[in-house]
């Protein structure tokens, strides 16, 4: 049994297959049209099959759907905290060492995430400083990776035996760069980083694939050995989501495969069937096709017909119907992530004071959070600095915002129009909810409010005014009533029968 760093963990390769259809998805048409998703039919030729494939089109439902999602996260900037020191402020402007600001990379952390899984490495140049003047000095700085799941393809987890905490023992990333060799031409290189957790120490080690000289086979060679990571007592990597799940929209993924199956079925039976073709009765074969007046007028023997033929019946209604019908499913489906789930309390969680509903995209994003200010505590270490000078940070969005519905919204503004829910609690869900324009609050809004009401109240007295009148002159109207159809109207006198 071989023991080499390009070994894939059981859990990665078991997910593998619903993660390149979910990421060939989110690739779009021409990746779907190359993945041969569309199968051929027993009695369909292969030219009929090749137009088919090349000319069928992707409803990206799944992409669409991720996006949304992404974008309810990310409505407003990440904010820090008051504890966060200035120096991971200063990082934040540059995250990435590539000139990305936090906010743009965490977005992409959390959109990579969709694909099962996404891991954040806190990594520094290997250049030593004293102290973080001189690393000013140098332009030493530490900076965050994004590996997304495809390219984490081995792990593993051990329990410490002093706190008995889960820790991560072990990750591999896969790395793929084209590199110069020449001076015009590029070659492809295959890299795997490694990590690993030994004695309460860090170490990592960078292996190379290349051809044996003997054979031409790949093979596997050490680039850069053992190398200890100093300050740091656990592996420098953060992970949103679960290390070889399933991408959390498979589901929907399946369900937009299907669709594309059955649109690629309709657009082939509408091609075929919805041209009407001409054919004739009691005319020799030879006859055919003389005509008058430049094909207008046919001149037909007697007894003879000339008609179109067409398709009858309700077969191609029914599979239009289908696929507006998987088209509410796949919405049904993408809506689900925003939909509360109850949890059962363990033994653990019940020290927690409340237990609230979360929504699948608000679990994702607590993930995301999580992993973020774990991030930043290991830049701040890599930094010389304490772990809890990185802070804390708020997303920018609000975790009611991720359950809170139109229905729920039109339910509470009914509830305080009738009187039967307070005003400013109905606001508060608006605020919660980030409903409210920038720097908005609860106080603000009541003000305006009762500004708006004492400005109205002049006109609404006017109108109120004019309405009772209006009533009081239907009462009359109806009063003085004759059977003649004559009533009387105000300011009239009727004459009295003397």
């Amino acid at each position: 049994m071989k023991d080499t760093p390009d070994i894939k963990h059981p859990d990665y390769l078991d997910s593998e297959q619903e993660r390149e259809m979910y990421l060939s998805l989110i690739a779009g048409t021409k990746k779907v049209r190359a993945a041969h998703y569309l199968p051929q039919f027993p009695l369909e030729s292969a030219k009929d099959y090749e137009t088919r494939v090349n000319t069928a089109t992707l409803l990206n439902v799944t992409k669409k759907t991720r996006d949304t999602l992404v974008g309810l996260t990310f409505q407003k900037e990440i904010k820090h905290d008051d504890k966060v020191d200035q120096a991971i402020k200063d990082l934040a402007e540059n995250i990435d060492n590539k000139g990305n600001h936090l906010n743009v990379f965490a977005r992409q952390v959390f959109t990579d995430s969709f694909d099962g899984w996404a891991c954040i490495l806190a990594d520094a140049p290997g250049t030593k400083a004293s102290d973080l003047g001189q690393q000013k000095q140098l332009g030493i700085r530490p900076y965050l990776t994004l590996y997304k799941a495809a390219n984490v393809t081995h792990w593993d987890y051990q329990i410490n035996p002093v706190s008995k905490k889960k820790e991560l023992s072990l990750i591999i990333f896969a790395e793929c760069t084209n590199e110069k060799k020449g001076k015009f031409a590029v070659e492809k290189v295959n890299r795997l980083r490694a990590f690993y957790l030994e004695n309460g120490r860090v170490y990592w080690e960078l292996w190379r694939e290349q051809k044996k000289k003997e054979s031409g086979e790949n093979e596997w060679v050490i680039e850069v050995p053992q190398t200890l990571m100093d300050k740091l007592s656990e592996i420098p990597v953060s992970v949103v989501g679960k290390l070889g799940q399933c991408p959390p929209l498979t589901d929907l993924a399946y369900l937009n495969i299907k669709y594309l199956q059955k649109e690629s079925d309709y657009d082939a039976i509408i091609h075929k069937t919805c041209v009407p073709i001409p054919y004739t009765t009691g005319i020799e074969a030879g006859e055919v096709g003389k005509a008058q007046a430049g094909g207008v007028m046919w001149h037909l023997p007697k007894d003879a017909t000339l008609a179109f033929a067409e398709v009858a019946g309700s077969s191609i209604e029914k599979a239009r119907t289908n696929l507006e019908d998987l088209k509410q499913d796949m919405s049904w489906m993408g809506l689900r992530m925003l939909m509360p789930q109850v949890h059962t309390a363990t033994a653990t969680e019940a020290v927690i004071d409340q237990i609230q509903d979360t929504s699948e995209l608000q679990v994702m994003a607590t993930q995301l959070k999580d992993a973020i200010e774990l991030s930043l505590g290991h830049l701040a270490i890599l930094m010389g600095m304490e772990k809890e000078k990185a802070g804390s940070i708020e997303l920018g969005c609000s975790w009611d915002q991720m359950v809170l519905s139109i229905q729920d919204i039109q339910t509470l503004n009914n509830a305080v129009n009738d009187g039967n829910y307070p005003l400013e609690y109905f606001l508060w869900h608006l605020e919660k909810a980030g409903k409210f324009p920038p720097d908005g609050t609860v106080e603000d809004a009541l003000d305006k409010i009762t500004e708006e009401v004492v400005e109205m109240r002049p006109i609404k007295d006017a109108r109120q005014f004019n309405e009772e009148e209006e009533e009081s002159d239907t009462e009359e109207e109806s009063a003085g009533a004759v059977p003649g159809g004559q009533g009387r109207r105000r300011g009239e006198e009727v004459s009295q029968a003397g």
